[in-house]
């Protein structure tokens, strides 16, 4: 079973600059409260049910990452989708405790002003190209390009957002 590491040592926020409508790994808006120090990787709901049930493909990642010291985050959305899961399991009660264990050990980005900001401009340049990729992967996608966040997940989909690094596993 896995273990998350302790994530104790917040350092105060930092005024990131720059960024352009491409959203190429700059924080958009430079907004002082989105961005944490050393706050680097999202994971989304597919790693952590991986890990969640033996993580013998995640683990190893998972290793990597606390091995270079990376906060680990993720999102509402997958929270969501953990608690949604977590019902429809055949122990909804077990899959609860589980769910609310992962988060609790993780920082849950938040769904602010400044991501549904980042989240109308990107869903509406996909749509124009023709490139829709599901609105809780666009506001996941959101949430880690106003952060400059790594993404480590294995929908494919992701990856259509420019700018966005997404870490596979």
């Amino acid at each position: 079973m896995f273990q998350f590491p302790s994530l104790v040592n917040l350092q105060p926020a930092l005024e990131y600059t720059g960024g352009g409508p491409d959203f190429a790994g700059a924080h958009q808006r430079g907004h002082a409260f989105c961005d944490v120090v050393n706050l680097t990787v999202a994971l989304d709901t597919f790693f952590l049910v991986d890990l969640h049930r033996g993580g013998k493909e995640a683990a190893p990642l998972l290793a990597e990452l606390e091995g270079r010291g990376a906060l680990l985050a993720t999102t509402p959305i997958t929270a969501l989708e953990l608690y949604c899961g977590a019902y429809l399991s055949v122990e909804p009660d077990k899959s609860m405790t589980a769910a609310k264990k992962i988060l609790a050990s993780l920082i849950v980005l938040p769904l602010d002003d400044e991501a549904a900001t980042v989240f109308g401009a990107l869903s509406a340049r996909l749509r124009s190209e023709g490139k829709r990729i599901g609105d809780f992967d666009e506001v996941i996608a959101a949430i880690a390009l106003c952060r400059d966040q790594e993404i480590v997940t294995r929908d494919g989909n992701v990856g259509e957002v420019a700018g966005l690094v997404v870490v596979g596993w």
